[in-house]
């Protein structure tokens, strides 16, 4: 067999010391909200309309998908509190993080399903109730999010690449990676809309076609 040639690249490395990207509780900024009864209400009110709009999108969501798909993004020049947005206790997730050129940060997070209302209490516990310190419950969450709606992928909101999302009716090739059980995968392929779903199909039409069970 011959012997295969490879790219070896030397010489380009430097050594720099480790700076960590870590930030302590204490050094966590949020905007100030003024009217906290009426921005706690707000998020609360938007989680659950995201809730409602994932269920009634032009292709629903199959049976199977078990999360609500949600967006939120911060003031410019803040971030998110993603400690508590990634929370195990109701099985909430961030799936992607990115800094937008205005400065704001915007996070998807997958919400389950049956945990929906528990997500949405939190903002309600935050505008109604206070702690014996009378601070508010969950403060750093909701006060850094100006902006709460349902994940798209039209959106962009998991478009992980550098460039831009290309314009819909552009086509090109996709990598398309999965992160879930085979059934998660079956479901959220068939929730797809249908131009993604083409696109993928002409990237491989064989694993899709039995990834979705069905031959267009």
């Amino acid at each position: 067999m011959a012997r295969l040639r490879h790219f070896v690249i030397q010489g380009t490395a430097q050594p720099q010391n480790y700076v960590s990207t870590a930030r302590g509780s204490g050094d966590f900024r949020t905007p100030p909200r003024d009217q906290r009864a009426a921005h706690g209400g707000r998020l609360a009110n938007a989680v659950r309309q995201a809730a409602t709009q994932a269920q009634a999108q032009v292709e629903p969501p199959a049976e199977g998908v078990s999360f609500v798909p949600i967006v939120v993004k911060s003031d410019p020049n803040f971030i998110l509190w993603l400690d508590s947005l990634d929370n195990k206790t109701i099985g909430s997730e961030v799936i992607y993080v990115r800094l937008e050129e205005d400065g704001s940060q915007r996070a998807t997070i997958h919400i389950p399903k049956d945990n929906v209302a528990k997500f949405a209490k939190k903002f309600e516990d935050y505008a109604h109730t206070t702690n014996r310190f009378n601070n508010p419950p969950n403060r750093k969450m909701a006060e850094s999010i100006d902006e709460l709606r349902v994940a798209m992928l039209r959106e962009g909101d998991y478009w992980t690449d550098s460039r831009p999302l290309p314009a819909l009716e552009e086509e090109f090739w996709w990598e398309v990676w999965g992160d879930a059980a085979l059934h998660e995968l079956v479901a959220i392929w068939r929730h797809l809309p249908v131009w993604v779903r083409t696109t993928i199909l002409r990237l491989a039409r064989g694993n899709a076609d039995h990834l979705a069970g069905r031959k267009d």
